[in-house]
């Protein structure tokens, strides 16, 4: 958001990963609705402080 703000490029680059081979996420599905809460928190109070600005 700041760097679009601020006209830098942002580019998107297509990445190859690799299947996990070992272990498990230590993601859960609360541990995911909390992140995804902050992030749209955090996107709407940068909407509004736009606003203000």
């Amino acid at each position: 958001m700041f760097s679009k703000r601020n006209r830098f490029v942002i580019k998107e680059i297509a990445v190859e990963m690799k299947a996990r081979t070992e272990g498990h996420s230590s993601i859960t599905s609360l541990k995911s609705v909390y992140y995804m809460s902050k992030v749209s928190l955090a996107i709407i109070i940068d909407k509004m402080r736009k606003e203000m600005v």
